[in-house]
Formats: C-alpha cells, sequence, structure tokens
C-alpha cells in the first residue's frame, strides 16, 4: 500500500468519526532499525506465509544466510557472516520488509484495530468511539498487540518516535492536495475577526494602546497556526503565513 493510499484511508476514517460524532485516538509508531534488525527466520517465515513458491522461499533464504560483508582498516582486513537484516540498497528489500511488516497490519486488522502502514517502518493505529475511557482501553489493547509482536519478531517500537494524538481535537482542516491553504484562510478569518472586535475597545483618544491591541491580535494568530502545526512539524509555512498577516494588521 502506498503512503498516499493509507493517508486517504486515514482521512476517510476521520470523517466517519466526525460524521458520526465520535472521537479519534491516534497512535503513530516508529519499528526501531526495521531493515537491519529484522531476523532471517521472520522474513523466511513471512515469505511462506505470504504464499511465495517453496522455490522461491528457498532462494531467498539462500541470499539471506550466504551473505559475507567486507572491511578494512590501517592494512587490517575482516570478513563476516551477516546474521540478520534485509540486504541495504537491493530492490528485494522493501518487498522483503513489507511481507513481514503486512503479518502485523493483518493480526492487528483481524482483531478489529484499525491499522495503517506508512512508508516501510511506520505504522499508524486509529481507534474511535464515543467514550473517552473505552477509545483509551481499546487502544492499550492494539499496542499490547504490537508490543508482543515486536517480541515475538526480535524487534523494537522506537519510544522516541512513537506518539499518541487525539487527531479529531487539531483543528485542520485537509483539502485533497493535502496543504495547509485552506487551513491557514480559516485561522486568518478568525483572527481578522479578533482584530475587529479589539478595534472596538479603544479610539485615538482613548481605550487601549495601538502596541496593546496588534499584540493581541499577533498572539491569537501564533497560538492558532503553531498549535496545528507543532504537531505536524510544519512550523516554517505557519511562520510565513504569520508574517503575512502581521503586516496586514499593522
Amino acid at each position: 500500500m502506498s503512503t498516499e493510499i493509507a493517508l486517504f484511508q486515514v482521512v476517510q476514517r476521520l470523517e466517519k468519526c466526525l460524521e458520526h460524532r465520535e472521537m479519534a485516538l491516534g497512535a503513530f509508531l516508529d519499528i526501531e532499525g526495521a531493515f537491519d534488525n529484522t531476523s532471517f527466520k521472520t522474513i523466511i517465515t513471512a515469505a511462506k506465509e505470504s504464499g511465495l513458491e517453496e522455490t522461491c522461499c528457498r532462494w531467498i533464504r539462500y541470499m539471506l544466510e550466504s551473505r559475507l560483508v567486507h572491511t578494512s582498516l590501517m592494512g587490517s582486513n575482516l570478513t563476516a557472516k551477516v546474521k540478520g537484516g534485509c540486504p541495504q540498497g537491493e530492490v528485494l528489500s522493501p518487498l522483503l520488509w513489507k511481507l513481514v511488516a503486512d503479518r502485523l497490519l493483518t493480526a492487528t486488522n483481524d482483531l478489529g484495530f484499525n491499522t495503517f502502514g506508512f512508508g516501510f517502518d511506520d505504522i499508524v493505529i486509529i481507534v474511535q468511539g464515543k467514550f473517552v475511557h473505552t477509545v483509551r482501553e481499546i487502544m492499550q489493547k492494539a499496542l499490547n498487540v504490537v508490543a508482543k509482536w515486536a517480541v515475538k519478531e526480535g524487534l523494537h517500537i522506537s519510544p522516541q518516535k512513537t506518539a499518541i494524538v487525539p487527531l479529531t481535537n487539531l483543528g485542520a482542516t485537509l483539502d485533497s492536495k493535502l496543504n495547509w491553504n485552506q487551513h491557514l484562510q480559516k485561522i486568518i478569518r478568525k483572527v481578522q475577526t479578533t482584530f475587529a472586535l479589539v478595534r472596538r475597545t479603544c479610539s485615538r483618544n482613548w481605550g487601549l494602546g495601538v502596541n496593546v491591541k496588534f499584540n493581541i491580535s499577533t498572539t491569537s494568530l501564533n497560538t492558532s497556526l503553531k498549535h496545528i502545526a507543532s504537531n505536524l512539524d510544519d512550523l516554517k509555512i505557519a511562520s510565513h503565513r504569520i508574517t503575512d498577516v502581521e503586516n496586514m494588521i499593522r
């Protein structure tokens, strides 16, 4: 499954949550060193379970287990046999890892969890429901399944790259091109309304000073834009739009 298709399916799931007035919780997981740490046994088992012919499975096993690595430093040479992982830079490696990752996606989806694969080693789990404690319990069960799978396959979930996000509370607006224009325009209109209300609190001879009014408006804009941008690592885009609106307010 491509990243675009997976993203489309996630958006579809979130749209259904909004339609049914449910909350959604997303778990974004990264499998640590997926290409380097996957055992040969795991790869071969995944290949067999996917329905590959026995001849292909034997060929893959031979290709993996017969690899040698060579290194030299200051006249000293060392040769070692590779004990695990997918060959780096080989066109077959993404397919081999996909066979392994598909086992996790199948296991979690068969249990009723909405699980999607992004890229090669990123997994997204979406849980939806009416009640917070129910959503939390279901998500914990899904994470337990992933943790057991990782231990069984000798892999690890990166804690530094794992995030649990309440997706329906981000306040983001997605369009068909997956850019921020529509969302930013919505925020800008909101700030313009705030600025218009602030202007009514004073005149040339009384009320709030110009600097105070400016600070109120820009603070409102910064908070709104950076809230969503911080979740999606897009502060650069938000900063450009902040500058545009600040110039308009001045």
